[in-house]
């Protein structure tokens, strides 16, 4: 997502630096800023909109033009909240149809809906 121009945060209950740490021992830390990821300390943790209403501020950026996706419903009541599209990713079935916008089974598909 990063390689097509989508700016990504991430909004994590862990603290900044483990979540840092993992990107970038998965080879992705460059795709995200270091303060575009939001641990526990940089945000009010989910479904608490704060966070993604943060980086919506930081990126100028309505957060009606964002997409939260997550896969748990503390994510997705989290993009609700703040006026987000949603996506549940990771899950077979899809337990919050209420709260998605678009579900996705695994990344994979995901990639696949991006286009």
């Amino acid at each position: 997502m990063s390689a097509r121009g989508y700016r990504l945060g991430i909004l994590t209950r862990n603290a900044q630096e483990l979540a840092y740490i993992t990107l970038k021992a998965i080879g992705l830390a460059d795709c995200f800023a270091v303060e575009d990821v939001l641990g526990r300390d940089e945000a009010t943790p989910k479904p608490d909109p704060a966070g993604l209403l943060k980086l919506a501020a930081r990126w100028s950026v309505e957060p009606e033009k964002m997409v939260m996706i997550g896969d748990y419903m503390h994510d997705l009541n989290c993009g609700r909240a703040a006026g987000a599209k949603t996506v549940l990713v990771n899950l077979k079935d899809n337990p919050w149809p209420e709260l998605t916008d678009w579900h996705a089974e695994d990344c994979t598909v995901l990639r696949g809906m991006l286009g």
